[in-house]
């Protein structure tokens, strides 16, 4: 986390305020505009009576549109906490172990709502990139309730945070008013448990259920098999867990193995890998340097061509294992669709995505829908590093440099000049300076 006061965000604003909590009927004719804020801004905005919520795909969107599929992403959490045994806000707020970046009192506090009168008011924390997948969304949400509870040893009445499209009332006092000014990082909170929807599962077997029973004439696979079975009858995570050894799930062309004093693994020509997305986090070190770390992967989403890409990427498993079998390929397919690709809307089913698995399976031109990648001629063996303890960068470079040595010493001939040997490498494609050939005779005593 670092504090930043004039930071600035994007957030949703209601074209009209209030100096009382607005009715349901008020709040369905309000239109939502997209408005860059600091967060003196934003409290501006609240205590004005203005209402708050997450960006959505228009810069303008009315409140019907405020929905998961027009849904982009939040740059803010809010919590609505309701009822409380602390007599104020800063009281409250002294417990926590996070503090928000700032928090106001609402419409309702101090009143007698629902038989209960207690200090009511929201804090709001600030992220210093937009989350735009609704799971994450909603798991780090859930984090920071239950950070929450556990230090003031309160439940929370109201759990409206772990909505993506929630919007927040603003307020009419323009008095008490806590600011940190804190931005946080989306790992500042630790891990994220991200939920992913059960997905449908049938409730016979396979071959006693017609409407699952695709082209099994092509005989793939033994239709008594167990894992057939419990691909139909298990949910996805259950499925996943209990075929994790069997069916190990793999990204890329299998490589040698090496033993701890190997500094090297040698990638082969056709080395390909399935291709990720990182969603990178900004955070500041001790000395004030921006660091990018990778948090988590981006999910593909409704509308980014998910079926298709799942066919390319089973294409690209027979690229790498030839003879997969057809239970390890759907497996892998199974650990993709659950772990990297967005299913909560138009959901891809069992029956999808096991039609997805024989499309790849009997396709004789799988290769066609693959393509070489660039890629390095080595990676650098981690057990090495840490058996000797040296960094990736450390054991890479040296690891060039043996290479280049071993391409030079394969062509170099002692009996002639050095400008005609660099002619030579030159003419067999190995790249070489004058300076390294002189490095690489004074190595090797030449």
């Amino acid at each position: 986390m670092t504090k930043n006061r004039l930071y600035e965000y994007d957030v949703t604003i209601s074209d009209r305020n209030s100096n009382t909590k607005p009715t349901s009927n008020e709040i369905k004719d309000f239109k939502w505009v997209k408005t860059t804020v600091t967060t003196d801004e934003l409290i501006d905005y609240c205590v004005n009576g203005y209402a708050i919520s997450n960006v959505y795909n228009k810069d303008t969107v009315s409140s019907t549109e405020r929905n998961y599929e027009n849904f982009i992403g939040s740059y803010t959490i809010y919590v609505d906490v309701d009822k409380t045994k602390y007599s104020n806000m800063y009281e409250y707020i002294e417990k926590l172990s996070y503090k928000p970046t700032f928090a106001y009192y609402s419409y309702c506090d101090g009143i007698d709502k629902k038989g209960i009168i207690s200090r009511r008011f929201r804090l709001c924390y600030v992220f210093n990139k937009i989350i735009t997948e609704i799971p994450f969304f909603k798991g780090l949400s859930k984090i920071i309730l239950n950070m929450i509870e556990n230090d003031t040893n309160e439940e929370m009445d109201d759990t409206c945070t772990l909505s993506p499209n929630q919007y927040m009332n603003g307020s009419n006092n323009k008095e008490e008013i806590y600011v940190s000014y804190l931005v946080y990082g989306i790992n500042d909170f630790g891990n994220v448990d991200i939920e992913t929807p059960k997905e449908k599962v049938q409730s016979e077997i396979y071959n006693r259920e017609e409407k699952n029973i695709i082209e099994s004439d092509l005989h793939f696979f033994e239709k008594d098999s167990k894992f057939i079975h419990d691909y139909w009858n298990l949910p996805f995570k259950d499925l996943i867990e209990k075929y994790t050894a069997i069916y190990p799930f793999f990204e890329h062309t299998p490589l040698q193995s090496v033993d701890d004093d190997t500094k090297m693994i040698i990638l082969p020509d056709n080395y390909v890998e399935i291709k990720r997305y990182w969603i990178y986090d900004k955070v500041t070190n001790e000395v004030g340097d921006t660091i990018w770390k990778n948090s988590f992967v981006r999910r593909i989403k409704d509308g980014e061509h998910r079926k298709k890409k799942l066919f390319i990427n089973g294409c690209y498993r027979r690229k790498m294992i030839p003879n997969i079998s057809f239970e390890h390929l759907l497996y892998c397919l199974v650990y993709e669709l659950y772990y990297y690709v967005e299913n909560t809307k138009d959901v891809i089913t069992n029956k999808q995505i096991f039609q997805i698995a024989i499309n790849v399976y009997k396709t004789d031109d799988y290769l066609k829908y693959t393509k070489d990648m660039k890629h390095p001629k080595f990676i650098v063996n981690q057990n090495y590093c840490l058996k000797y303890g040296l960094t990736k960068t450390q054991v890479a470079n040296t690891v060039r440099k043996e290479l280049n040595y071993a391409e030079i010493g394969n062509i170099y001939d002692c009996s002639i000049t050095d400008k005609e040997n660099l002619k030579i490498l030159k003419e067999n494609g190995v790249k070489c300076s004058l300076r390294t050939l002189q490095n690489f005779k004074k190595e090797y005593g030449l």
